[in-house]
């Protein structure tokens, strides 16, 4: 499924590797860990626990990359508030 996620994630890619920066030097740089930055260039939300941590990831990588990390943040905060209205009442209560 193809979402804002893997827009965001190709975005990143193409702006590091079009300043010829390898995803080790860019993990390096942003002390994010190598696999962070893997699954936020694949648009893989699944495999973050954390979402307060995935989007503290976002804003440092933007900035790394010369990317507007304000328009990120909006655009998968957005994301987020879609991804999370479609998740029933009933779910959430239990998982409280």
């Amino acid at each position: 499924m193809w979402n804002l996620l893997n827009e965001i994630g190709e975005n990143f890619r193409e702006a590091r590797t079009s300043s010829s920066i390898s995803i080790e030097e860019a993990s390096s740089h942003t002390c994010i860990p190598l696999e962070a930055l893997e699954q936020i260039e694949e648009g893989s939300i699944g495999s973050f626990k954390d979402i307060f941590k995935l989007r503290e990831y976002l804003q440092t990588y933007a900035k790394y990359l010369g990317i507007d990390p304000n328009s990120v943040i909006d655009d998968f905060n957005e994301y987020m508030f879609e991804y999370t209205s479609k998740i029933p009442l009933d779910d959430l209560e239990k998982e409280m």
